[in-house]
């Protein structure tokens, strides 16, 4: 038998000792040929050796399928429905070919946003809802009610994000509290993640 895949994520080779299957795509150069290898097999036809009820594909974007050739090979050829859930969305994003997005999104079950914003961006972007779309709100761990402003000691905040400004913003977060109004005030700000923007938020924090 061959040998079982090397998994970099020790979560996900939490789940496979917990007895989940796995499926690995190794891509390679020449693109070419990995592209054309891809046409004619997948590590991705495990998926319809399965045989699902639904396929969620969990993506970073909605145009992941574009960027990664099985993914939207996978999704033309699967006979099981297939719902795409986007975790980000932008009108910053380059957008690829708008047909082949077009035939994309128009073969999917439905599509999952995380955000209001997300969804009305991609509908003014395409002019309309190419399928069945839903928004999937992150539940509070804290109350919705605002909390009053300390009035003494030490405001502590916490901004848990990966360390990357363009999606997730640090730079605009401290040039915004780097202002005479916070300047005065007494707070500590507390960053948990990491990234590849580490550095440069650093140099930004001095």
């Amino acid at each position: 038998a061959a040998a079982a895949p090397v998994i970099a994520s020790s979560k996900v080779g939490e789940l496979r000792q917990r007895g989940v299957g796995t499926c690995v795509i190794r891509p390679f150069r020449p693109t070419r040929l990995y592209l054309r290898k891809e046409r004619l097999w997948s590590e991705l036809r495990a998926l319809e050796r399965f045989a699902p009820d639904v396929v969620l594909l969990s993506a970073g974007s909605f145009y992941d399928p574009c960027y990664q050739p099985a993914l939207a090979y996978f999704c033309a050829r699967t006979p099981h429905p297939v719902v795409l859930l986007g975790h980000a969305h932008s009108e910053f994003f380059p957008l690829p070919d708008r047909t082949e997005l077009t035939r994309l999104f128009a073969r999917l079950a439905g599509m999952i946003f995380v955000a209001e914003g997300n969804r009305t961006i991609f509908r003014m972007q395409f002019g309309k809802d190419l399928t069945s779309t839903s928004v999937a709100r992150n539940t509070p761990l804290v109350t919705p009610t605002l909390l009053p402003p300390p009035t003494s000691g030490t405001t502590h905040f916490l901004c848990p994000a990966r360390l990357d400004c363009f999606l997730k913003g640090h730079d605009i977060l401290l040039a915004t509290l780097a202002a005479p109004a916070w300047r005065e005030r007494d707070w500590h700000l507390h960053l948990c993640g990491a990234g590849p923007d580490r550095a440069q938020i650093e140099r930004l924090v001095v």
